[in-house]
């Protein structure tokens, strides 16, 4: 991650990383993984602000979104590979560097320890105008976090996603949205509001006279 954020190797990125947990301005909590005082965090913020352009901070913050999209789209792939409503992602940007996922027990690993992250990075795609990837993480997420019962985190993320979706005007991104939440609401028990959105994605699905999305979405009511 913090390779893509920099566009740099994975070794450059880790020798870095090294020096500032060396200094000591980060600590390695564990394996691989860092955190750092929230002062520090504030500064490093401040001087990010000050030493690059808006558009470096876009470019990495572009690269970073891509890095754990495509790592969670790989590891949906291994945790569920049939999936009726698959998505194409766009290539990485140049400088992202996806992690490679060997099998479904190191999927299920990766997104245990990242989904946290995942999460947070769907908040923050929406909230700086990279709406399909708030929507694309989302669908990465979605069998994870119910096969893992985190539906109240489900619930919220879905909402943002459905919030992107519409604000892209693409309606082949809405439908999944919408059933999303009907599934996590009926998880919930809130059964009127799942049957609220099961019927929109169901009217959607039809205007996009996708018969697959249909299928499913009566299967759900």
């Amino acid at each position: 991650a913090t390779a893509s954020l920099t566009a740099v190797s994975r070794q450059q990125a880790g020798a870095a990383l090294d020096e500032l947990a060396a200094a000591p301005l980060l600590t390695e909590h564990s394996p691989g993984r860092y955190a750092f005082h929230d002062l520090l965090r504030a500064y490093a913020a401040d001087q990010a602000c000050t030493c690059d352009t808006e558009t470096e901070r876009r470019e990495a913050l572009h690269r970073m979104l891509d890095h754990y999209l495509h790592t969670a789209y790989a590891a949906d792939r291994l945790l569920r590979p049939v999936r009726m409503d698959m998505i194409t992602l766009a290539p990485p940007r140049p400088g992202a560097a996806p992690e490679e996922l060997a099998d479904d027990q190191q999927a299920w690993q990766w997104l245990e320890a990242e989904h946290p992250v995942l999460l947070a990075a769907i908040a923050q795609a929406a909230a700086h105008g990279f709406d399909l990837h708030a929507c694309q993480l989302l669908w990465t997420l979605a069998t994870f976090l119910d096969r893992r019962g985190k539906w109240h985190d489900s619930l919220a993320a879905q909402t943002v996603s459905l919030a992107a979706a519409q604000r892209l005007g693409n309606l082949a991104e809405q439908p999944f949205a919408h059933r999303a939440l009907g599934i996590f609401c009926g998880r919930l028990g809130s059964y009127a509001d799942a049957d609220t959105h099961l019927h929109r994605a169901l009217e959607l699905y039809r205007q996009l006279g996708d018969h697959a999305g249909q299928g499913a979405t009566h299967f759900l009511l």
